[in-house]
């Protein structure tokens, strides 16, 4: 016996098989002794109570196993059974616990009982599973009494709590049954019932095509394809067997060449082994299906049982009336084993009792199949070729503009109907209408010079979001007619489309923006609208209004923009004034669809900002100004050049000094000139008097470029500097001066600018203390107001004199005003000294061929300035070989040092190497310096 059910939960979804089949025998003596088995379903289960098992459940077949047997040879004991793991999708050995067999204690009931007070027992497990089938030692042997004696077992699986929560399917299935007499194989195959489970073997005893006289069809006709002779073959004749379905399989040109349900199964009511039609009964129909290739499966509504005796069925196709010339069709069954199913109904005396419960929805498996063909149909059936029908068919409307259920149709657009053949005229313009809702359209018809396009075109366009009906009426009667065959169409063409819904345009943008302030008023005014526009209606309605009165102007539209332009006739736009921007609802698109309101938004111009002066040059009241200086005026704009000149700037020089503009100051000739956008230049035609008050007056007349005039006359004064002469302020080396770097320059800082060319070297000089002029190059800073002596070579150990010449023929000011007198200084580069000391004190050929020996004056008690100073020179040995200065009066001497000694005697001779000592005294006063000559 064969059960199959479908369980599923959120954890796995499992397909559990229970499939047992068992042989008994009495005893090997007696081979021919072969039990009778049978499988039953336990029929007081319902399809709805099977049990949706989860992880960590046990799962028990809901078909048990009966084993019965005949042996009357004694006992028999089960000991155990050999049970395989099947799929039909693929599993996880691990989910798997065990396989397990129960045996039913109490065999009537029928029902697996499992936890009751007499409950059926578990009499064998198995957890291995590896090699496939394995084989389950029962702990309790089970007794086989002879003489048609039962037990019933059942056989299920258990899952692990962590079985997969894939779908999968998996079951089990008794491949053999061991006893102490033999072991025992039941002829299973799969998960498919065992042939022995019939009495009867059905057999197609003629599976015949059938070849029409003409292999020619026409559309429309019906023809039989196929005969198929179906008889049980039962030897007792005590079974009946129930025809479920035949399968077809196309291999024809076109499907669709059949009629909907064209596919039709007919039994030979009459039995005379001819189709007949209007005598033999249709059973069932059936469509080819869309996939390819396509089939059509037979299935009668009310199983067909077949007599011992056999049935004949035909199998007939219906050609559709627009069946593709030459294509052909050809129907078979391609394997009768599966293409044919029925089912044994009772075979075991229990109506209904061969069908494994199934879930609702789930596929059901075919319970058996043919056991043997007498005539296997040939590869292909003949090919039945489809001609043409000639017959007088009615006409139908082929084709439709718009199409049915169209949307967004344009509104002038027309309707269209297309006819199979060509039409009576007068019967289309009567007969082909359009409504909007119950209403007809005013329309006129016209069809094409082939009368079969037939045009309905509306007196006006059509509404906006509106849904259209078109009617083109035929009940087979009456309505149009065609003119080949003047037959009627038969029923209406009904079609429905609809018109976009009416988008009004609306101003999307605008400039300048709504309840903008500060807009310049030379600004262009525009909208852009949604839609394209029609010029003319948005040039009468685009409109600028200043709060009083409209503003003149023209409008211009721009199409590829969708942008209208409003510009003014006299600009530019009042000061800050609020203006009204409108576009009315006369302006529409070029659908029609005016503006639905008003469009209005204002804005505000620019607040008038008159121009001020900003600063002023010399500042007002500003004293000490150097009569050289620019006058100008800075103003808060810019300004119109044209009005800034004589007349509106004016020069005054203050008689009075009063510091105010009065009858008594003199206009001072001069010319005013716009220098950049926003400062004014006055420029006296003569130099300004020193010390002296000045007065500039800007008047009202002088206005900015956008035209806005100074609103009050602008004063202000000044006072030009007092004359004054230059003056020398500093200089460097200080006077007295020592010991200043020989590489020094000699600078003199003035009290003001200088004209460079009083400034040279015939106006400042250098002498050292005999009054011979150092040669420099004079230059002038005319930023630091300094004056620089830079001698060409370094200066010698000496006292050096400067003068900077002054008067008329000295140095002199930017304006002629020369120093006052001559200033004079003195500095020395001598270090200041209180002991003699020679410096270089190493006289030495290539490296040092001299010292230089520094006499500071003698102190007071010796003769101070007007000592006699006598310099001479001598060996170690108190030798004198020398006499460099001889009782010179030391103020005398003083210009000339240091003294320099080669290393020579006083006839000029070298010196041999050694040490030497210069004795330097005067009265009261001696002092001596080494010096060693190295030759």
């Amino acid at each position: 016996m064969k059960g199959r059910f479908e369980v599923m939960n959120t954890k796995a979804r499992l397909l559990f098989i229970a499939t047992a089949a068992v042989l008994l025998l009495g005893g090997v003596q007696v081979l021919s002794a072969i039990p009778v088995y049978t499988l039953e379903s336990s029929i007081s289960i319902a399809p709805s109570s099977i049990p949706i098992p989860e992880s960590g459940t046990i799962v028990v077949g809901m078909n048990r196993l009966k084993l019965t047997t005949n042996f009357s040879g004694g006992e028999t004991f089960l000991d155990r059974a050999v049970v395989q793991l099947i799929s039909t999708g693929g599993f996880n050995v691990n989910d798997i616990q065990s396989i397990k067999v129960w045996y039913e204690h109490n065999g009537g009931n029928t029902i697996f009982d499992n936890g009751a007070s007499i409950d059926d027992h578990l009499v064998g497990s198995g957890t291995t599973f590896s090699p496939n089938p394995v084989t389950i030692n029962l702990d309790q042997v089970i007794t086989l009494i002879g003489g048609n004696s039962s037990v019933y077992l059942y056989v299920g699986v258990e899952l692990k709590s962590t079985a997969a929560t894939s779908d999968v399917s998996i079951g089990v299935q008794v491949t053999s049954l061991i006893t102490d007499k033999q072991t025992l194989t039941p002829p299973l195959h799969g998960i498919q019932k065992p042939l022995d489970k019939y009495r009867v073997a059905l057999t197609a005893t003629n599976i015949a095509p059938v070849v029409p006289p003409d292999p020619e069809v026409k559309q429309g006709e019906s023809v039989k394809v196929l005969k198929l002779v179906l008889d049980p073959d039962d030897p007792n004749n005590s079974a009946a067997v129930l025809l479920e379905s035949i399968t077809l399989h196309s291999t024809g040109s076109s499907d669709s060449d059949l009629n909907s349900g064209g596919v039709v199964l007919y039994e030979d009511t009459n039995e005379n082994g001819t189709y007949d039609t209007g005598v033999d009964s249709q059973i069932t129909s059936a469509t080819l299906g869309a996939v390819t290739p396509a089939y059509a499966t037979l299935t009668p509504a009310t199983a067909v049982t077949l007599p011992p005796t056999g049935k004949t069925f035909f199998i007939v196709v219906n050609i559709s009336l627009t069946a593709t010339v030459d294509n052909v069709i050809q129907l078979q069954i391609d394997n009768p084993s599966t293409d044919i199913t029925f089912s044994d109904a009772y075979a075991d005396g229990v109506s209904g009792g061969d069908y494994a419960y199934v879930l609702p929805s789930r596929e059901y498996v075919q319970e058996g199949y043919l056991l043997g063909i007498t005539a296997v149909p040939s590869p292909n059936t003949p090919l039945i070729t489809i001609k043409f029908q000639d017959i007088d068919m009615p006409p139908v409307v082929t084709s439709i503009v718009p199409g049915n259920n169209a949307t967004n149709v344009d509104r002038t657009a027309t309707v269209v109907a297309i006819f199979s053949k060509p039409m009576i005229v007068s019967t289309v313009i009567t007969n082909f209408k359009l409504f909007a809702g119950a209403t007809e359209v005013p329309s006129s018809v016209s069809l094409a010079a082939d009368n079969v396009t037939a045009t309905l075109t509306p007196s006006a366009d059509l509404e906006w979001g509106m849904t259209y009906t078109a009617t083109v009426y035929g009940n087979g009667s009456s309505g149009v007619q065609d003119s080949v065959d003047n037959l009627f169409m038969t029923a209406n063409k009904v079609w429905n489309f609809s018109t976009p819904p009416a988008i009004h345009p609306v101003v999307l943008s605008t400039i300048p923006m709504n309840s903008v302030i500060e807009v310049s008023r030379t600004t262009i005014v525009t909208a852009t609208f949604s839609k394209d526009m029609v010029a003319a209606s948005v040039q009468a309605n685009f409109k600028l209004h200043d709060g009083t009165s409209f503003v003149g102007g023209s409008v211009s539209y721009d199409a590829p923009t969708r942008t209208a332009t409003f510009t003014q006739t006299t600009p530019p736009l009042e000061w800050g004034t609020v203006y009204t921007a409108s576009i009315d609802t006369g302006a529409v698109d070029t659908d029609g669809l005016n503006l639905e309101a008003k469009y209005s938004w204002t804005f505000t111009t620019t607040a008038a900002v008159y121009p001020i002066i900003v600063s002023r040059n010399p500042a007002h009241g500003a004293i000490e100004v150097d009569p050289a200086d620019p006058l100008t005026a800075t103003f808060s704009k810019d300004m119109d050049g044209t009005t800034i000149n004589t007349t509106n700037c004016l020069l005054f020089k203050d008689n009075n000094s009063n510091n105010l503009y009065d009858a008594g100051d003199t206009l001072i000739a001069r010319t005013a000139t716009l220098s950049s956008p926003r400062v004014m230049t006055i420029d006296p035609s003569a130099n300004l008097d020193w010390n002296t008050y000045y007065t500039i007056k800007v008047s009202t007349a002088v206005k900015d470029t956008e035209g806005l005039f100074l609103q009050s006359d602008s004063y202000w004064f000044f006072m030009t500097k007092v004359l004054r002469y230059p003056a020398v302020l500093g200089y460097s080396p200080a006077d007295g001066a020592v010991a200043v770097a020989r590489s020094a320059s000699i600078t003199v800082a003035f009290s003001k600018d200088m004209d460079d060319t009083t400034v040279n070297t015939s106006t400042f000089l250098v002498e050292d203390g005999g009054g011979t002029p150092v040669t420099g190059v004079v230059s002038f800073d005319h930023d630091t107001f300094t004056a620089t002596f830079d001698p060409v070579s370094d200066l010698t150990y000496a006292t050096y004199n400067v003068t900077v010449k002054g008067d008329v023929t000295g140095m002199q000011d930017t304006i002629g005003q020369p120093l006052a007198a001559d200033v004079t200084w003195s500095f020395t580069t001598r270090p200041s000294l209180s002991e003699p000391v020679a410096a270089n004190n190493r006289i030495q050929p290539g490296v040092n061929d001299r010292t230089m020996i520094f006499i500071p004056q003698p102190p007071a008690e010796a003769g101070g300035a007007d000592a006699r100073v006598t310099v001479q020179v001598f060996t170690p040995t108190g030798k004198k070989v020398a006499t460099l200065v001889n009782a010179r009066r030391y103020s005398d001497l003083e210009p000339e040092l240091p003294l320099l000694w080669y290393g020579v005697n006083g006839r000029s001779e070298d010196l041999g190497p050694g040490l030497y000592f210069i004795r330097i005294s005067a009265t009261k006063w001696v002092r001596t310096l080494k010096v060693m000559v190295v030759r």
